[in-house]
């Protein structure tokens, strides 16, 4: 039988223990253990020497189309869009053979960057400044709205 934990040096049954616990306390077997690993509370199971158990996981990759293991995965693009797909060697093959008459028609293209603004940037002018220089130069311009090329080129030769 297991000896269960206790606030205090005494320890008893598991029944006598719940009994003279405080009722906030929870009561597990001295072979566990809990820890707070960012901000999640764990419990860990610990063997007769106080050794943590080690866990090994495997990460099997299978085929997307039929769940065969020991797939890969291939990267493609259609119309603009990339995708991936895990695929083992028989469905990679079939991939393959189905796009090498495209493959071998198409021409290959250099991934494209991002693409920026459409017109180039220029430096912020205050336009209410520009409209009062326009309106004293006997230009028309109007209260709101765009103001034209030609005054913005007129006031950037002047400034």
């Amino acid at each position: 039988m297991p000896t269960w934990g206790l606030p205090s040096a005494t320890r008893g049954t598991p029944a006598q223990d719940r009994r003279t616990a405080a009722p906030d306390i929870c009561l597990l077997p001295l072979n566990y253990e809990i820890t707070l690993r960012c901000g999640a509370l764990t419990v860990g199971y610990f063997i007769a020497d106080d050794l943590p158990m080690a866990k090994n996981v495997s990460v099997v990759i299978t085929d997307d189309l039929d769940g065969s293991a020991g797939a890969e995965t291939v990267a493609f693009g259609f119309d603009g869009v990339s995708y991936e797909i895990d695929l083992a060697a028989a469905n990679r093959a079939k991939l393959e053979k189905a796009l090498a008459p495209f493959i071998a028609a198409a021409r290959k293209t250099r991934p494209s960057a991002r693409r920026g603004a459409s017109r180039p940037a220029t430096p912020s002018v205050d336009r209410a400044a520009v409209r009062t220089w326009a309106k004293g130069a006997g230009l028309k311009v109007s209260d709101r709205g765009r103001i034209s090329a030609e005054i913005m080129a007129e006031y950037d030769a002047t400034h």
